[in-house]
C-alpha cells in the first residue's frame, strides 16, 4: 500500500506538469524507454532498471520528460543524448536529476523549451536519442535506453 502511495506522487506531479506544458490544442508527440544496463557501452549497473517518459509539444517546443530509476543509488546526472544504440553520443537536454524516494526508488520530472531544430530531429528519428542516467560509481552511465514512439 505505501509503494502505490509514494509511486502516485510523482506520477500526479508529472501529468500536472504535462497538462500545464500542452494546451488541448497543441501537437504533442510521446517517446519512451526502457531503461537497461545492458544498453550501456561502458558497462551498466546490473542492479538498477528503470523507464523514461517524454512528451514534445511541437507548437511551444516544450519537452517534459519523466524519469523513474530502481536500484541505482547516488545518482549524478540524467540527460537525453544523440547517439544510436551502442554509441555514446553527446548531451541533447539535460534533466533533472532523479530524487530517492525511499531506498531504492528515484524520479525526476523536468520540462525544458528546445529548438526547432532539435525538436524536429528528435521527432524524426527518437530511436538516434537515448536517456542516459548517471552515478558515482557509473559516470559514463548506469542506465541507458533508446528512445521510441509510444
Amino acid at each position: 500500500m505505501l509503494r502505490t502511495r509514494v509511486a502516485a506522487l510523482p506520477v500526479a506531479v508529472f501529468c500536472a506538469i504535462v497538462l500545464l506544458a500542452s494546451p488541448a490544442s497543441a501537437a504533442t508527440v510521446a517517446l519512451r524507454t526502457t531503461l537497461t544496463a545492458a544498453e550501456v557501452p561502458t558497462g551498466g549497473d546490473a542492479a538498477g532498471s528503470g523507464e523514461a517518459y517524454v512528451i514534445i509539444d511541437t507548437v511551444s517546443g516544450r519537452v517534459c520528460t519523466y524519469v523513474v530509476v530502481r536500484g541505482v543509488t547516488q545518482i549524478i546526472a540524467t540527460h537525453i543524448h544523440k547517439g544510436a544504440a551502442g554509441v555514446s553520443g553527446p548531451h541533447a537536454i539535460d534533466l533533472d536529476t532523479p530524487v530517492h524516494y525511499g531506498a531504492t526508488v528515484a524520479y525526476s520530472a523536468t520540462c525544458t523549451v528546445e529548438s526547432p531544430a532539435l525538436i524536429a530531429d528528435l521527432i524524426a528519428n527518437p530511436s538516434g536519442y537515448y536517456v542516459n542516467v548517471h552515478s558515482a560509481g557509473r559516470p559514463l552511465g548506469a542506465l541507458r535506453g533508446q528512445l521510441s514512439t509510444w
